[in-house]
């Protein structure tokens, strides 16, 4: 016997259908690309104010590095700082522009590994360190100062030579002006300098205008 065909549907048949896979497909967790954040150094003006009693005025990127964020600290002196988080400081030590760069653009699971080199400001004893860093996100993040849509950063640091510090740290960056408005630190092992902070106040510019668009030929 020949099979039968089957049953022809009605467009107001099949809308409901659509509608109900599409509905389908959402439910599932269907999701568009990865979002993804190219880094710049904070809006010109930029002035955060954090808990730990610094005050920073981010005026721009530095002509020799784009990488180096530069900023008018207390007391009205420069201050270099590396993707505006690291400052360029013995504690800190060397490698950090470099060894950063396959972060960016910031996609979430995005790494860097590399070896940075800290000296010792009151000995001059050089300590090698492994800096492991991973884009863990974006999130909103509330502090003092607001409610801000962040990348998160996270940069597991471990000391190779001359003493036992193991530490985890986490910061939150601004996706929409730049600049830093929290960090977190756990120590795993050892001890370290750094401790968290947090924004407490934000002025921020508004963005620059876009560009004209082209005349219709």
């Amino acid at each position: 016997m020949p099979r039968p065909c089957p049953p022809r549907l009605s467009p107001r048949t099949v809308a409901p259908l659509v509608a109900s896979a599409l509905a389908a497909v959402v439910a599932a967790g269907c999701a568009g690309p990865p979002r993804t954040w190219a880094y710049a150094c904070p809006r010109p003006g930029s002035t955060v104010t954090y808990d730990d009693g610094r005050t920073l005025s981010f005026a721009r990127a530095a002509p020799d590095s784009p990488a180096v964020c530069i900023a008018e600290g207390p007391g009205g002196g420069e201050v270099r700082l590396i993707h505006a988080i690291i400052p360029e400081s013995a504690i800190e030590g060397r490698g950090h522009a470099e060894g950063m760069a396959p972060l960016w653009p910031a996609k979430a699971n995005n790494t860097a590994n590399y070896r940075s080199v800290v000296r010792s400001e009151g000995s001059g004893i050089q300590y090698d360190f492994d800096a492991n860093w991973r884009v863990v996100g974006f999130e909103m993040v509330q502090v003092p100062a607001g409610r801000f849509d962040a990348v998160v950063l996270e940069r597991r640091w471990s000391q190779r030579s001359g003493g036992d510090l193991n530490a985890v740290i986490r910061y939150w960056i601004d996706t929409d002006a730049g600049i830093p408005v929290k960090r977190t630190v756990e120590t795993i092992r050892g001890t370290t300098l750094m401790g968290p902070w947090q924004a407490t106040r934000a002025v921020l510019p508004p963005p620059p205008p876009p560009p004209p668009r082209p005349p219709n030929m």
